[in-house]
């Protein structure tokens, strides 16, 4: 004998099918997923543009450090040079100068034109660091800045200063390559190089015979 099926309850109704939307995605997890992709490209993005800052401003550091510690050679081995000459050595000369200018002119190595005119140049075989492509002094005799002291009787002729007491001021410069760089015109720094400048003062007591 064959089973008859169950009977069906009044109200009763079987539950239809739920149909999934097109491409079978559901909620808002797609969205989600996606804005925290973006975000984390973003930040990425930003901290490796950070690092390459990072780099450059460390390398420029760096090579500030190296032209400093060029332009300070230079200016010794000018400095000496000025040694040598006023005590006499045989054949050493004189290094080129200029009068130190007087308050209130502007600072010598300010003007282009004193670095054409009165430049000392290192010779073959100056202290030149790796990298450097170019280096000069601007040398300043600035005796005229002594004072005389009152308890010189031999003050020879010079208001109470002896007058074999000298004094310069020199200003080293060095260029280094540095294509994005702009130059300085006014100090007739060129395109694509960058400068670095120091400064020094000395007061020494001369061989020379006095004038």
């Amino acid at each position: 004998m064959s089973r008859l099926p169950p009977p069906i309850r009044a109200g009763f109704q079987p539950k239809a099918p739920v149909a999934l939307p097109q491409g079978g995605q559901a909620g808002v997890v797609l969205p989600v997923v996606l804005v925290i992709l973006v975000i984390m490209t973003a930040l990425v993005v930003t901290q490796v543009k950070r690092t390459t800052v990072d780099q450059r401003m460390a390398a420029n550091a760096q090579e500030n450090v190296s032209m400093d510690a060029a332009a300070k050679a230079v200016l010794g081995w000018c400095e000496f040079q000025i040694q040598r000459s006023n005590r006499g050595t045989p054949g050493v000369n004189t290094p080129r100068s200029m009068p130190a200018p007087m308050p209130p002119a502007a600072a010598a190595w300010r003007s282009g034109p004193n670095w054409v005119a009165f430049s000392y140049t290192p010779a073959a075989g100056a202290p030149l660091m790796p990298g450097i492509t170019f280096a000069q002094c601007l040398i300043e005799e600035a005796t005229d800045e002594l004072e005389g002291s009152v308890s010189n009787n031999d003050d020879r002729g010079t208001g109470g200063r002896d007058c074999r007491w000298r004094k310069y001021r020199t200003t080293a410069q060095v260029q280094m390559a540095a294509p994005d760089f702009l130059g300085n015109a006014a100090l007739n720094v060129p395109a694509g190089f960058r400068a670095h400048f120091v400064q020094g003062e000395m007061r020494l007591y001369s061989n020379l015979t006095c004038t």
